[in-house]
């Protein structure tokens, strides 16, 4: 897409450019011309140019890049506080007890207990981790 864009805005400028130093080029090549303000009335050597055409569309890209790696950088900023809301312990029933236990030591069967205004635990269901003997309350 940059090759695209280069191609078509650089063929836009050399065109104007050409256009503006020599347009008898044009002219004597058969293309017709028209009357441009600002270019002399009645001249009809007025070739159209595209400055602002080539102008425009980099700096349209460019903002769009722009916003784009703007986005990009909210969003994973997002990301990370999500991650950092994750808890780092989890209440659990064994035994009969409550006890408060690291995530990662958080195996299938286990009850969690979830308190109001607590984070709920991720844990990994693909993770086995073995079950340790804890004494009870």
């Amino acid at each position: 897409m940059n090759t695209l864009i280069a191609l078509g805005s650089g063929a836009a400028y050399l065109y104007s450019l050409v256009a503006t130093v020599a347009p008898s080029v044009f002219v004597g090549a058969g293309y017709k011309t028209r009357d441009i303000p600002g270019m002399g009335s009645g001249s009809g050597h007025g070739m159209p140019v595209y400055f602002e055409a080539a102008g425009a569309i980099i700096a349209l890209i460019l903002l769009g890049r722009l916003l784009e790696a703007k986005a990009k950088g909210r969003t994973g900023e997002a990301i990370r506080r999500l991650l950092a809301l994750q808890a780092k312990t989890a209440r659990v029933v064994r035994s009969g007890c409550e006890t408060d236990i690291p995530v990662e030591e958080v195996v299938s069967g286990d009850v969690v207990v979830m308190r109001p205004a607590r984070r709920f635990p991720r844990m990994e269901s693909s993770k086995k981790v073995p079950r340790r003997s804890t004494s009870p309350c």
